[in-house]
């Protein structure tokens, strides 16, 4: 055999060689961005969170989405219990602190009952309003923030020794803001606030 034949074979050889090494370092480099990118994609769309039961343990990795209607149901129940859990000497602190967590409709109401001297009587016949509100009672809707909440409760006022039940519905929108802790820890907003229904519970 030809000297140069065998050069010729050994450079086919070789360039086949390399290209085989080639299309397998490319093929390995793809794989490993798609793998690194199937985890960054996963990591972005999960997060570690507590168990909705309030268990600190064993933490659950979580669709993210549901982390934020876990953060949503509480923020909601924060909410209700500052807005209408208060006495003649807590009403102001308690509002305030309402209504760093919605926004204006919430304000509304809230000046609505100013206006109708409500916070007034609380002071001169020394009201007492407490509600009861319960995580199961919290209905959070949607895909995505910002979701959706409907939700019921048991508003209770007191006076003269007396105590008057109301069943109250209430519906709005959570979205998302900066977190401002602690006045705001969550980082969300209740927006389009509305007391859908509030009706005296008659004791049978």
């Amino acid at each position: 055999m030809k000297p140069e034949n065998n050069i010729y074979k050994a450079l086919r050889r070789n360039r086949a060689i390399t290209i085989g090494a080639v299309t397998t370092a490319c093929v390995t480099i793809v794989s490993a961005f798609v793998f690194a990118f199937s985890v960054y994609t996963y990591q972005m769309n999960h997060a570690l969170t507590i168990d909705q039961s309030g268990d600190l343990l064993p933490l659950k990795y979580i669709d993210i989405n549901e982390s934020y209607k876990i953060e949503a149901a509480h923020h909601v129940e924060m909410f209700h219990r500052y807005f209408y859990r208060y006495d003649k000497s807590s009403f102001n602190t308690q509002i305030d602190k309402a209504l760093w967590l919605a926004d204006e409709t919430a304000e509304n109401i809230y000046l609505l009952l100013q206006n109708e001297k409500w916070f007034e009587r609380v002071v001169q016949f020394n009201i007492i309003q407490d509600i009861e509100i319960k995580p199961g009672n919290i209905l959070i809707e949607g895909e995505k923030i910002p979701f959706t909440f409907r939700a019921s409760s048991i508003v209770r006022i007191g006076q003269f020794g007396k105590v008057n039940r109301y069943q109250l519905e209430t519906s709005g929108v959570v979205t998302k803001v900066h977190r401002n802790y602690p006045l705001n820890p969550h980082g969300l907003l209740i927006t389009e606030f509305k007391e859908i229904e509030k009706l005296e519970v008659k004791d049978d």
